[in-house]
């Protein structure tokens, strides 16, 4: 078991009955087509049943209005709007966003694929004609889309500087 994720065993019968219930024919389906008894497959699902995860959140976002967005929009320079935009079109963090390299978007079929630094998951999106323009504005005089005042590649600590800074002037 990892550190991380903590699992705490339930015990409560009556509730693992009622959760592992499946049409019995679906179970019995599923256990010969892999040579298993279904019995088997009821104590795997009830097994599955009892794990509980510890201080289990749901996210607490607080997404800001369409108008807002656009405030922010409308107050950031080319570097920013570039930033925003591909932010917003490819449903990617910040710091995801300024990793990014000239070499992971495709212009001429206008996709962008990368590989998410966490997972090492492939990630495609589609861009929008407006993140295309935003994009072809900024300079490519290194590797990293988005660089710091230094010239070096920017980094997540950067990048909510830059956004920290736009909401000021936003306002």
């Amino acid at each position: 078991k990892s550190p991380s994720l903590q699992l705490r065993w339930t015990r409560c019968h009556r509730r693992l009955r009622h959760q592992s219930q499946l049409p019995r024919r679906s179970n019995d389906c599923f256990a010969k087509k892999r040579g298993l008894d279904a019995n088997d497959l009821r104590h795997a699902l009830d097994r599955c049943a009892v794990l509980v995860a510890l201080n289990a959140t749901t996210l607490n976002s607080h997404p800001i209005s369409r108008e807002d967005f656009h405030t922010l929009l409308k107050a950031a320079d080319a570097e920013m709007t570039a930033l925003l935009l591909l932010a917003l079109n490819c449903c990617m963090y910040g710091h995801e966003v300024v990793s990014l390299e000239w070499s992971d978007i495709n212009f001429a079929n206008r996709v962008l694929i990368t590989d998410r630094s966490k997972t090492g998951v492939t990630r495609i999106a589609v861009l929008w004609e407006r993140t295309i323009k935003a994009l072809e504005v900024l300079p490519r005089t290194r590797e990293n889309i988005f660089v710091g005042a230094r010239g070096a590649p920017a980094n997540a600590n950067l990048a909510r500087k830059w956004f920290d800074d736009l909401r000021v002037e936003a306002n």
